[in-house]
């Protein structure tokens, strides 16, 4: 397994390098919430790509999304990574020193609509949604673009079904209770409050979301921080484009998936070995492209629910230019090993 292990990191074009001394490293500080989507920042840490990138990357989960919004603002956090909210439109907006360099989730997401079980075998399509109470945890987040996608996949909008805006923690129970009919949820509490036959798989949300693929989260960099350090701006670019291919290689269950599940549970909000190994992972673009035609659709639905007041230009919204050249700097990719699942290539 071992030989098979490095034998994925070298087809990834990742060759082992002595480590920096600490230093001469550069400190970087990412806010990230200890989620899955973070794989490719726990990858890199956990294997030597940021130190022999001349990196001293430390995560730390600074708080809501807002607060982590105005330490990435101020440079006391160079980078933060989360979800594409109303709040990330509206930072653009307010003309703050901050760039969008790297996506991190896109579709397939594999998040599902679960419904209370009372309900099985009474919804068959996303036309039976209407009139039904539908859980989300919080408004402006991207999970409210995805149900209205699914609703209008039915040729409905979310004013035909009635949206409660309920806490994950809190979902299962009221799933349970019949407070609620349905939730939009994540892994792994999806696959938990399945496995409690509490609530049922109704639908993957995946196959309405157009336009494809949806950008699910994103990582910004403060503009700053990467004009005073452009070499490990860069730097950090290239690292985090090995360890996504790391994880790529994992998802289509390649020799190094052991140790990938090993870095997940160690880093992120799921310990549980077992479960990360059999949940469906999320989809992630080889070259942390960013889909700009679903980051300018999201948009779209944002200012449209009166959550962000002055739209950003897309060329406001794009990487800047050396975010290429650093992607350039990887070279190309192919898959070591192919099971054919889609997304993650």
């Amino acid at each position: 397994m071992r030989a098979l292990v490095f034998l994925t990191i070298l087809a990834l074009g990742i060759a082992p390098a002595p480590n920096a001394r600490a230093a001469d490293l550069i400190p970087v500080v990412i806010g990230n919430i200890p989620s899955l989507t973070g794989a490719p920042l726990y990858i890199a840490k956990d294997k030597g790509y940021y130190e022999a990138a001349g990196l001293d990357v430390q995560l730390t989960n600074a708080g809501s999304p807002a607060d982590q919004a105005a330490l990435l603002s101020t440079n006391r956090l160079q980078l933060v990574g989360g979800a594409v909210t109303a709040g990330f439109f509206n930072s653009f907006a307010r003309k703050l020193p901050v760039a969008l360099v790297l996506s991190r989730a896109v579709t397939p997401i594999n998040h599902y609509l679960m419904a209370r079980m009372a309900l099985r075998g009474l919804l068959k399509t996303p036309a039976d949604l209407k009139g039904k109470i539908i859980a989300i945890d919080q408004t402006g987040t991207d999970l409210s673009y995805e149900l209205l996608k699914t609703l209008q996949g039915a040729g409905m909008t979310l004013a035909d079904v009635q949206v409660k805006f309920l806490p994950f923690s809190e979902q299962p129970a009221a799933l349970a209770t019949g407070a609620i009919d349905l939730a939009l949820m994540v892994s792994p509490l999806q696959d938990a409050t399945a496995d409690k036959g509490i609530a049922f798989r109704f639908l993957n949300t995946d196959k309405y979301i157009t336009p494809r693929p949806m950008a699910a989260s994103v990582l910004e960099m403060n503009r700053d921080w990467a004009a005073a350090h452009p070499d490990a701006a860069k730097a950090f670019v290239a690292a985090t484009i090995r360890a996504t291919r790391y994880y790529c290689e994992a998802f289509h269950h390649g020799a190094n998936r052991a140790d990938v599940v090993r870095i997940l549970a160690k880093y992120s909000n799921v310990s549980d070995t077992a479960l990360i190994e059999r949940i469906d992972w999320t989809s992630m673009d080889v070259d942390g492209r960013i889909p700009m035609p679903s980051i300018m659709d999201i948009q779209d639905f944002y200012v449209k629910e009166k959550l962000v007041n002055a739209p950003v230009a897309e060329s406001e919204l794009a990487p800047p230019a050396w975010v290429a050249q650093a992607r350039a700097s990887v070279g190309p990719f192919r898959l070591a090993h192919d099971d054919h699942q889609p997304g993650c290539r």
